[in-house]
């Protein structure tokens, strides 16, 4: 687990991958089945470069990546995915 003031080791395997099949496996790897995401969270977390800032960039990748995987529940502010294969 991580805080606020850690890195995020899902957005380093996201970084680190060279497509979304293989964040997918990083992901799996690490025994997860599912993924929650706030966009306006992540973005608020991200101010003034703080640990957990991705460029516009990478979170296009992101929401590009999450958009190909099972979405199981949006309430307008949360998403639950399930991770890919």
């Amino acid at each position: 687990a991580c805080s606020t003031f850690d890195r995020n080791p899902v957005l380093d395997d996201l970084l680190a991958s060279p497509d979304d099949a293989a964040w997918a496996g990083r992901l799996r790897r690490r025994g997860l089945t599912h993924l929650l995401y706030c966009p306006r969270g992540l973005r608020r977390l991200g101010r003034g470069n703080g640990p957990q800032w991705i460029s516009p960039q990478q979170e296009q990748r992101l929401e590009g990546a999450l958009a190909r995987w099972p979405k199981l529940f949006d309430d307008g502010r949360y998403s639950l995915y399930q991770v890919g294969r």
